[in-house]
C-alpha cells in the first residue's frame, strides 16, 4: 500500500512539472525536483524491502514488475525512434534504455546464481 502512496505522489509531481503553462519560477521547480527525488528514494526503499508472504503475491510482483520494464523500455524505444527520425536524438534516452536493459541483465545472472 505504502508503494502505491509513493507511486500515485511521484505521478502528480511529475504531472506538475509537465502542465505546458509555461516557465515554473525557479524556487518552485527547485522544490519540485526535490519532492520528486524525495519521493523516488521512498519508493525505492519501500520495493527494496518488500517481502512477499505467499507465492500469489510473489507472482503479482514479477507481473507489476515486468509490466513496468517493458511500458519503460516501450516509452524509450518510441522516443528514441521519434527524436531519430527529427534528427535530434537526446543521448539520455539511450542512456536510460541501455540502463534498463543492464539492469535487467544482471538480475537475471544474479538470480540464476543465487536460486
Amino acid at each position: 500500500m505504502s508503494e502505491l502512496i509513493a507511486s500515485v505522489i511521484i505521478l502528480l509531481i511529475l504531472g506538475g512539472l509537465t502542465i505546458p503553462l509555461g516557465p515554473m519560477p525557479e524556487p518552485v521547480l527547485m522544490g519540485s525536483l526535490g519532492a520528486l527525488a524525495a519521493a523516488f528514494i521512498a519508493l525505492f526503499g519501500l520495493a527494496w524491502r518488500e517481502r512477499p508472504r505467499d507465492e500469489r503475491e510473489e507472482y503479482h510482483r514479477a507481473l507489476a514488475g515486468r509490466l513496468a520494464f517493458l511500458a519503460g523500455s516501450g516509452a524509450l524505444v518510441t522516443a528514441i525512434i521519434v527524436q531519430s527520425l527529427q534528427h535530434r536524438l537526446d543521448s539520455w534516452l539511450v542512456v536510460a534504455l541501455a540502463t534498463m536493459l543492464l539492469a535487467k541483465v544482471v538480475g537475471l545472472i544474479y538470480g540464476r546464481m543465487k536460486l
